[in-house]
């Protein structure tokens, strides 16, 4: 789910879309929090750490990116990636949660690090 973090409307919109999610995706769709144009630190309208704690209270990884200068771009990805293989596994009753090595090394999230 991504909002434009200068636009607190746009971040005031994604509870209703995580709702739409949760009503017509499966129950193990995978999900991240992106709040996008972090480079704009001038312009920012939602602060990191009302996001932070929206993503906690979800239980989703929160990322702030940059499309603009590729801030954390490839992380947003890998951390999807990352979730996305660790459901896969779980679902063959294989590894659990945080035993995928090989992009815990590369994925540094939560946000802005």
């Amino acid at each position: 789910m991504v909002y434009d973090v200068t636009n607190e409307e746009s971040f005031d919109h994604v509870e209703d879309w995580m709702s739409e999610v949760n009503r017509h995706a499966a129950e193990s769709v995978r999900k991240l929090l992106v709040g996008n144009k972090a480079d704009a630190t001038d312009k920012k309208a939602v602060p990191t750490e009302r996001a932070q704690s929206f993503a906690d209270q979800l239980g989703i990884t929160f990322i702030e990116t940059s499309a603009k200068n590729a801030t954390n771009v490839e992380t947003a990805f890998l951390t999807m990636t990352q979730e996305l293989i660790t459901a896969t596994e779980e679902a063959k009753g294989g590894k659990k949660k945080g035993e995928i090595k090989e992009l815990d090394k590369q994925v540094k999230p939560p946000c802005c690090s």
